[in-house]
């Protein structure tokens, strides 16, 4: 009994010696720093669905939530992968922000765990996913150094090769891209290769490339919004190239794919531009179908200027401008749409119909509603805007004087006819113009009317067929004497008196009396038909010497748009047509030798023989001219030559000015001297001249001071020996005065 007891009181002792035994043997099996199979297990099973998994999760989900919450710019090629930035990420900035915290859960807890090198990659992804590119390289190289899993490290190198895109790194990113090439790639990780290598040749404009990579990915992508996408981009670059076919059949593809419904909307915008069928009929079946579809009020803009496309590339241009103009005013179109339908509408006017007026203007809309940088030929677009003002005026001046001119020309009878026809046209313009006005007033006033509800309602309960409202004849007859009596009377507070004071703090209460007329503003009174036609004969140049003024100003005028044409738009056939005209209409000008010489530069740029012609012209004609000789010395430059032929031609008519005592004058085209040779000789030729201009207007003082200025900005100038003998005689002279 005794010894059963002993043996007893011996068990409850070893109980808790052997759970502690046993406690002590699970905690080293679980330690991180254990290479011993129980604990690497353990942090196996934890790595991998409490850390890796949840942040895979997380992080897929946000790069799908990044794709569909993409906006794509269809007026643009579209990104073969689309940019991070800090608003991207902070769109998804939760999921990153959770994958991280669970990414890191291994580094701190689970260091002998195999799935180490796994959750690092994840860490890299979510921070390429926050853009924080540099961290994610590093993390990156981290995964690409350490993993002994080659299809991890390869991943890595494609994530490196995305982040030294985003960060324009080409030359690290041109290395990774030769180092993948030699690998061997999952068919997962090849797509996934093949995007970001088409992604890397694209930002740097490198199409050709592009396109070709790209026709590999597609082979190897699933049917899905991704490879819809593709095929549109493949669809664009090949329009790039002029390959419509090709074109045409890849938006096809986009139609055929499990693309969005935007997506294969713009696809099939893209194919309506592009259709070069017979049949017009199914095409414009499609073009109403899509504009009348109630899915597609927020594209009507861009099915317009579809279609628009469709008709300019026929050559139909007045159908063309009509859809471009219902394309610019279609209800929903942003401003991007509107710029490019503006653009296309300048366009025409501009280089179709030469109607540069309206081309002027819708330039002017085109940058006002905001043309994007990355438009295609966005400089010479910019340029033309630039310099269009001054070709406008130009042109006006033509086309003003001459048609002046013609009136000139004509016998009384069908002058004081064509007269008529004017004030006729004019009178029609401005009864359409009041017609308009009349039309808005009434829809204005009608307002008032419509929005009766109350007696509205009440003629529904009491079916009174005889109140005024019920009737709409009454309802026009109502109108029409309104607007009568009061005239443009804008729907308003108040809206009975044409002078409204502001000071009025409260409204007065309204007098409906009889009595009390509107105060109606007295409208100028019309010219007769006769002191118009006598307004209209004032503005010709009847005189011999008004005539001579009429055609130096179009003489400047053809002279000038020659210019223009030639070293700002860079229109070299068009500027030759001008020169043309100018030599033609105006042989003696004063211009001629420099016209020719331009021409002859202009047509030795473009190879063309007619250059001989005009060289031995400009030799035969002008010989002792600077431009003669230009021609005849190959070893003249052709811009600096003509640049200082045109300073020397500016200089002496502003020093002809100054010696004709036109010292304002001469200020003035001293000072356009000094901004348009900076930096040059001329430069230094000017600033004596102005030197001397001051010491004839503003005293011995500002001369002696002028002088003293030129030495110390031009030490190495060759004028000055020339300025330092004037500033020893100022001192000469300033001495002998002081002396009397």
């Amino acid at each position: 009994m005794q010894l059963t007891y002993a043996l007893l009181k011996c068990k409850r002792a070893i109980y808790p010696l052997c759970f502690c035994l046993l406690g002590s043997l699970a905690f080293s099996a679980c330690s991180q720093y254990s290479k011993g199979p129980v604990s690497v297990a353990y942090h196996d099973l934890n790595s991998h669905y409490n850390a890796y998994f949840l942040a895979n999760e997380r992080l897929t989900e946000a790069e799908k939530v990044l794709f569909s919450t993409r906006k794509d710019d269809y007026n643009e090629m579209l990104a073969v992968l689309i940019a991070h930035d800090t608003v991207r990420a902070g769109a998804v900035k939760t999921q990153t922000t959770y994958a991280i915290e669970k990414a890191s859960l291994p580094v701190q807890y689970h260091k002998n765990s195999n799935w180490l090198d796994d959750c690092y990659f994840q860490l890299a992804r979510a921070r390429f996913l926050q853009a924080d590119f540099e961290n994610a390289i590093q993390t990156y190289k981290y995964v690409n150094s350490e993993s002994k899993d080659d299809a991890l490290r390869q991943r890595a190198m494609i994530g490196l090769l995305r982040s030294f895109t985003e960060l324009k790194n080409y030359d690290y990113a041109s290395a990774v891209i030769n180092r993948l090439r030699k690998d061997k790639l999952s068919k997962h990780d090849l797509v996934d290769f093949y995007e970001a290598r088409a992604s890397y040749h694209q930002v740097r404009q490198e199409y050709d490339q592009t396109l070709a990579v790209l026709k590999q990915t597609v082979k190897r992508m699933r049917a899905s919004e991704r490879r819809a996408r593709m095929y549109y981009i493949i669809g664009q670059l090949y329009q790039r190239n002029n390959r419509s076919k090709d074109a045409y059949a890849n938006f096809e593809r986009v139609m055929k794919s499990n693309a969005s419904y935007e997506l294969a909307l713009q696809a099939q915008l893209q194919m309506i531009q592009m259709y070069a069928g017979k049949d017009e009929k199914k095409l414009l079946k499609q073009f109403n179908r899509l504009l009348h579809d109630e899915k597609n009020k927020e594209y009507q803009g861009r099915i317009l200027y579809a279609i628009g496309m469709y008709e300019y590339r026929k050559d139909r241009l007045d159908k063309a401008i009509d859809y471009f103009k219902q394309s610019s005013q279609a209800k929903g179109t942003d401003n991007r749409q509107k710029a490019l339908a503006f653009l296309k509408l300048a366009e025409i006017y501009y280089e179709k119909q030469q109607n540069y007026q309206a081309a002027k203007n819708y330039y002017d809309s085109t940058f006002n509603a905001g043309l994007p940088k990355s438009t295609p030929d966005y400089d010479v677009i910019a340029k033309r805007h630039k310099v269009l003002d001054d070709f406008v005026r130009h042109y006006t001046i033509i086309q003003t004087e001459d048609s002046l001119q013609r009136i000139v020309k004509m016998d009384e009878a069908t002058r004081d006819k064509f007269f008529d026809e004017v004030i006729d046209k004019q009178e029609k313009q401005e009864q359409e113009a009041e017609d308009k006005k009349n039309s808005e007033i009434a829809r204005e006033v009608g307002a008032i009317f419509d929005n009766l509800d109350i007696e509205k309602q009440s003629v529904n309960n009491t079916n009174d067929v005889n109140w005024y409202f019920s009737n709409p004849t009454a309802v026009a007859q109502g109108r029409t004497s309104f607007i009568r009596k009061w005239g443009n009377r804008k729907l308003e507070d108040n809206w009975r008196r044409a002078q409204k004071d502001a000071a009025i703090a409260e409204e007065q209460p309204i007098q409906d009396s009889n009595d009390s007329q509107p105060a109606v503003a007295e409208k100028p009174k019309k010219p007769t038909r006769e002191e118009q036609k006598k307004n209209m004969l004032a503005k010709l140049p009847m005189a011999p010497e008004d005539i001579e003024k009429s055609n130096q100003k179009i003489e400047e005028a053809y002279y000038e748009l020659g210019k223009i044409l030639d070293k700002e738009l860079l229109e070299k056939k068009n500027a030759i047509k001008d020169y043309e005209t100018l030599l033609e209409r105006f042989p003696s000008t004063e211009h001629a030798a420099e016209v020719l010489y331009a021409m002859f530069l202009i047509y030795q740029e473009l190879g063309d023989e007619q250059q001989n012609a005009v060289k031995n012209r400009l030799i035969t004609q002008y010989p002792t001219t600077l431009y003669a000789k230009l021609v005849s010395n190959p070893n003249y430059t052709r811009d600096e030559n003509l640049a200082d032929i045109q300073a020397d031609r500016a200089f002496q008519e502003a020093y002809q000015l100054y010696e004709a005592q036109n010292f304002a004058e001469a200020d003035q085209l001293v000072q356009s001297g000094l901004q348009q040779y900076a930096g040059t000789l001329n430069e230094q030729r000017f600033k004596v001249l102005q030197i001397k201009i001051v010491g004839k207007t503003q005293g011995l003082e500002a001369y002696r001071k002028a002088l003293q200025d030129f030495v110390t900005a031009y030490p190495q100038s060759k004028l000055l020996p020339y300025v330092q003998n004037l500033l020893q005689k100022t001192d000469e002279l300033g001495k002998s005065s002081g002396n009397k």
